[in-house]
């Protein structure tokens, strides 16, 4: 095993939680399910959560950082249509 990267998702609200936790087990599912490690830290500023993703390769934490980015930013967008 590589040492892995990491990613970081700042989580604001209790919906976003559980929408990345929903996102991660279909990402798992599709992948095989690899070694994942998520740490999660309060920001205790802002009230937010910071979520820290990794698994077992890069490549792997790159495929996820990408594929999340895109759902993200998706779903930002279907909110802001107020279609979520």
């Amino acid at each position: 095993m590589d040492h892995a990267a990491s990613t970081d998702i700042r989580i604001a609200t209790p919906d976003e939680d559980v929408r990345l936790n929903t996102f991660i087990q279909g990402f798992l599912s599709d992948n095989g399910f690899p070694f994942i490690m998520v740490r999660s830290d309060p920001d205790l500023d802002t009230g937010a959560a910071l979520k820290r993703v990794m698994f077992e390769t890069d490549e792997l934490t790159r495929r996820f950082y990408d594929a999340w980015s895109s759902y993200a930013l998706g779903d930002r967008r279907r909110l802001a249509r107020g279609r979520a």
